[in-house]
């Protein structure tokens, strides 16, 4: 994964879109257990995700954008 906003420059594995969208996934797990599963919760986070990415002109908060 590359960050959009400097293409020479890779994004760290920690800031990457999907290890954050990952751990967000993780935490409302959490939260909500017993009503969605982790994989529910990842699927509709990268979703938001795409989808807010797709007419973003700056994304380097996009990944947090879609976990709200």
């Amino acid at each position: 994964m590359r960050n959009t906003d400097h293409p020479n420059h890779p994004l760290p594995s920690l800031l990457s879109p999907h290890a954050v969208l990952a751990r967000a996934a993780e935490q409302l797990a959490g939260t909500h257990r017993g009503v969605f599963s982790v994989e529910t919760i990842l699927r509709y986070l990268d979703e938001s995700y795409q989808l807010l990415a797709a007419t973003a002109r700056v994304t380097t908060h996009v990944p947090n954008l879609a976990v709200r």
